[in-house]
């Protein structure tokens, strides 16, 4: 029998993670224990290194076999580093799945099959719109999952109520004196569960004291095309006001519009956005917006879906959305 050759791994340490991160052995212990407050900088570069040496700051033995949690996402990389930090939190790592919004119904099930493939893979969770709990359960079957504040899914135990952001949108709006507001939407999303109460709480409750113009956006088509005139018939009936339901593009286009048009927000006319990013705040100017509480939910769902991995009890948690005012929101009667 011939000699065979044998290869020890070596132990990774903390001293080989703080030489990779290039920090000392007490800031990393810090970030493992999380028991002093280091720079979040600081955080990205050990995490970095213990995910590159696949250290393990619990021992080899008390070692799970699968520590990786698969994140599904549509591309948004805004939100990203928000994920990333939770599941780092819980002692995870993170596999970023994006699958484009193009992709739906059949073309999803052999992913979510590839996905449940991992061996590594711990659990999952779901940010995708067009994936269901019960796409999940038959495609990654055994593995724990779970979906991000989607009201009704099963697997959705961290949630906030959408129609709350309709509510609230049209509350301030009122209480800022306005009686004449137009709601801009894709249209397609009426057949959303979710938009769908969204829309109607801010039409119901407006209703109370003024009027509700709606204009409805072909989510296929050129937006100028659509909206620049819906715009026009909207100035022309004494609209004072916009409510956008949709974080990206809409109000790109709508204050292309007013720059055309030599327009001026708040002054001319007041802009509320419901985002779940915080990608107003890069517009000019800001907008106000009705949006997550982002980095709570992302901290309590990770925390859901760790407690499943481990066979503990989950408790549904209900989050309320948060006004963000950065000005766009005129009170009328101080013009």
């Amino acid at each position: 029998m011939g000699k065979g050759i044998y290869i020890r791994k070596k132990k990774i340490t903390l001293k080989d993670v703080a030489r990779e991160a290039g920090c000392s052995v007490t800031a990393v212990s810090f970030v493992i224990n999380r028991t002093h407050s280091i720079s979040e900088e600081l955080q990205k570069k050990v995490y970095k290194a213990i995910e590159k040496l696949n250290y393990h700051p619990y021992g080899c033995h008390e070692l799970p076999p699968r520590r990786w949690i698969a994140l599904i996402t549509q591309g948004n990389a805004n939100i990203y580093e928000v994920w990333l930090k939770a599941i780092h939190k819980y002692g995870y790592f993170c596999r970023n799945c994006c699958i484009p919004q193009e992709i739906r119904a059949k073309g999803l099930l052999p992913i979510l099959g590839n996905i449940a493939k991992d061996p590594q893979l711990a659990g999952i969770i779901n940010l995708h719109s067009f994936i269901h709990s019960v796409d999940l359960l038959r495609r990654c079957k055994g593995i724990p999952s779970v979906i991000f504040s989607r009201e009704g899914s099963m697997l959705s135990d961290v949630t906030l109520p959408f129609a709350e952001f309709g509510k609230l949108a049209a509350q301030i709006l009122q209480e800022r004196g306005h009686r004449k507001v137009g709601m801009v939407y894709f249209s397609s999303c009426c057949n959303q569960e979710p938009k769908l109460r969204l829309y109607n709480a801010f039409n119901e409750t407006f209703a109370k004291s003024g009027v509700v113009e709606n204009l409805p956006i072909d989510g296929e088509k050129n937006y100028a095309e659509q909206l620049y005139p819906l715009m026009e018939r909207a100035f022309q009936n004494k609209v004072t006001a916009f409510f956008v339901p949709e974080g990206r593009g809409l109000p790109d286009t709508l204050l292309r519009w007013a720059y055309q048009k030599r327009l001026f927000i708040p002054d001319d006319f007041s802009l509320l956005v419901q985002e779940m990013d915080n990608f107003s705040s890069n517009f000019v100017p800001p907008l106000s917006t009705i949006g997550w509480p982002l980095e709570s939910m992302a901290d309590a769902t990770v925390k859901t879906l760790a407690d499943r991995i481990e066979g503990k009890p989950v408790q549904n948690i209900v989050f309320h959305p948060v006004f963000k005012d950065a000005g766009s929101v005129a009170f009328l009667q101080n013009k």
